[in-house]
């Protein structure tokens, strides 16, 4: 008896011990394959000194709080380097688009490399110059920048950048610029051979820079750049040369640019760096937003048909209220998504709209300004199931057309080759159509959706619609 307890005892003890040395296993195993993630901004500092025909970037980047990042190289370096803190090298490898460099728990790791740079050219416009990090899902990873330019090959070239706090020392052979940006993945950089006036008529909202102008040569309409914040970053350089360049913060026109286009360019580029949008998908939308703060249109094609129904619709203390949202510095909210356009919009408006969201697609048809009634409908004492809710427009209030009709005792029929609808309920008739020149129609179609007015059914259909705040009543 004795024996087979210890035999228990002991087999026992050899299971307890196999699991509770399978359980360090995964504990180890899970350790080494947890992924630390970027949480806060990267830091960089950055010293490039334009000597002998090439730029020489040091790179160095802190803070580092993965294992491993994505990297992407400029365009055209040369003599690449990266160096971890104690000068040992990092490797690199290949991936895809991208070069994978593992860091394990350093946190500081610095580049070098040269660019070419074409003395012969009066400008130069580099707007990837420096080493782009992403996380490992490929997103480009939020930096903090200090970066600082020795021109050693001429002190009368000048140096620009959409930054803050720019500094600019002149020595006898050698000029000296500096710049810090928060919360960025670029860094674009533009230099002038050219001698540039520097226009004080508009500091400290935005830095502009003229060729052989003063300051009554150029104007804004309305003022608009005295509501943005003081020292912003804002950056607009005139050139001798056709070409336009533009990046969050830096705007490059030729000297006869137009002037109203230039007001749009430079809206933008404080947007993109202080309202960016979350997706390229919907960048173009961005070309709409500088309407609110120039009070007109703005755009090509479906951008111009957005900002005329923005400004057509909304009341003068709502634009301006948006055009201040959209001017305001805000450090949570750099980045913006469709769905957040609308929530401040609807904000301001007290009712609810998708108006961005709806128009997410450049090619899709236009769908124009309306709201969400979030009211229940009820016909008698129950309430009407509608997948989509009643909504105004315009100052009309209109229901879902077919889901109303049908859940109110009528009978929807589309007479196809006519294109109209046969509405039947006991033994009355009536036809619809959106064709029918009738002023006003009852039918308006928004989007892909079908709508029927609160005119429509009272005066047609003889249903009475009833508006109280806790719902719709129809009978």
């Amino acid at each position: 008896m004795v024996k087979k307890i210890i035999i228990i005892l002991i087999f026992l003890i050899i299971i307890i011990a196999g699991l509770t040395g399978y359980q360090w296993l995964m504990y180890d195993k899970l350790e080494k394959t947890t992924e630390r993630m970027q949480i806060e901004n990267l830091e960089i500092e950055a010293e490039i000194v334009h000597k002998n025909g090439q730029l020489l970037f040091t790179q160095t980047v802190s803070k580092l709080g993965q294992d491993s990042f994505l990297i992407k190289i400029p365009s055209g370096a040369k003599d690449f380097e990266c160096l971890f803190a104690n000068g040992e090298n990092c490797e690199t490898r290949k991936e895809s688009n991208y070069n994978r460099i593992e860091v394990g728990s350093e946190s500081l790791i610095t580049f070098k490399y040269t660019v070419p740079f074409d003395e012969a050219k009066n400008d130069y416009w580099l707007e990837n110059g420096f080493v782009q990090l992403f996380s490992n899902d490929e997103t480009p990873l939020l930096e903090n920048f200090t970066v600082t330019i020795l021109e050693d090959v001429n002190k009368s070239n000048r140096w620009f950048s959409g930054a803050l706090s720019e500094v600019r020392v002149d020595k006898e052979h050698i000029s000296y610029f500096a710049w810090t940006k928060k919360d960025t993945t670029l860094f674009p950089l533009y230099m002038s051979k050219v001698q540039l006036n520097k226009l004080e008529k508009f500091e400290p909202h935005l830095s502009f820079f003229s060729l052989n102008t003063t300051d009554e040569d150029i104007d804004f309409n309305n003022n608009w750049h005295k509501q943005l914040p003081s020292n912003n970053g804002l950056t607009i350089v005139q050139s001798n040369h056709r070409q336009v360049y533009t990046a969050p913060l830096l705007v490059v026109i030729p000297k006869d640019y137009n002037a109203k286009k230039l007001e749009e360019l430079a809206i933008q580029a404080y947007l993109q760096n202080y309202k960016k949008p979350k997706s390229h998908d919907y960048e173009w939308v961005w070309n709409v937003l500088p309407s609110f703060i120039l009070d007109r249109p703005t755009g090509e094609g479906k951008e111009i048909e957005m900002s005329k129904e923005l400004l057509g619709n909304l009341q003068p203390e709502i634009k301006d209220a948006f055009a201040s949202w959209l001017l305001k510095q805000n450090q949570d909210m750099t980045e913006i998504t469709l769905a957040e356009l609308d929530k401040q919009l609807s904000e301001l408006c007290s009712l609810k709209t998708l108006f961005f969201e709806k128009n997410e697609s450049q090619t899709n048809p236009f769908v124009p300004l309306y709201y969400i009634d979030k009211r229940n409908v009820f016909y008698g004492d129950k309430e009407v199931s509608l997948k989509g809710n009643a909504v105004i427009k315009n100052n009309n209030l209109l229901f879902p057309f077919r889901e109303t009709l049908e859940n109110t005792g009528f009978e929807v029929n589309l007479i196809t080759d006519q294109n109209k609808y046969e509405i039947i309920k006991a033994e009355n008739r009536w036809t619809f159509s959106l064709e029918d020149g009738a002023n006003p129609n009852p039918l308006e179609l928004i989007g892909e959706d079908l709508y029927i007015s609160e005119n429509g059914l009272e005066e047609f259909l003889k249903i009475e619609v009833i508006k109280r705040n806790e719902g719709i009543y129809l009978r």
